[in-house]
């Protein structure tokens, strides 16, 4: 018996010697197989105001460090603008609203399904005061 016992360890180095780099290999392939986060371009960002009022519209497209586009819009009551390409190029980006002392950040991959190239965002103040973010994925970006 005692014999046995000195070659279970001898057996447990060789079983973690063998199996340990097959543990690596599985779980890098699983790594690697996890969903990125599409690099997107931005078509349009529109932005209404559904209030009663005329506002002042902070508009900021935005990265994990930085700001890359920036903009203060008044709007009329019941109005919109557009903002054709706001960034040249696609990337992993939020787009932050600002009114009424509200703020809404949202990712825009949010809006993309698949094959999908580009987005168009919607931000609105609707009459209740809300402040949304919509957007639609394009698998063809329009020049």
């Amino acid at each position: 018996m005692h014999k046995m016992t000195s070659y279970i360890p001898m057996y447990r180095r060789r079983f973690l010697q063998v199996s340990a780099p097959t543990f690596v290999a599985i779980g890098s392939g699983c790594l690697s197989r996890q969903k990125q986060k599409p690099s997107l371009s931005i078509v349009f960002i529109s932005v209404k105001n559904l209030s009663s009022a005329d506002l002042e519209f902070d508009i900021a497209v935005v990265t994990e460090n930085e700001t890359v586009f920036e903009s203060s819009r008044l709007i009329s009551a019941g109005d919109a603008i557009e903002i054709k390409r706001p960034v040249d190029d696609p990337g992993d980006y939020s787009l932050r609203l600002s009114a009424q002392g509200r703020t809404v950040t949202q990712e825009i991959s949010l809006f993309a399904k698949g094959d999908d190239e580009c987005v168009s965002l919607t931000g609105e103040l609707d009459q209740s005061g809300r402040l949304l973010i919509e957007g639609n994925g394009y698998n063809r970006c329009q020049p």
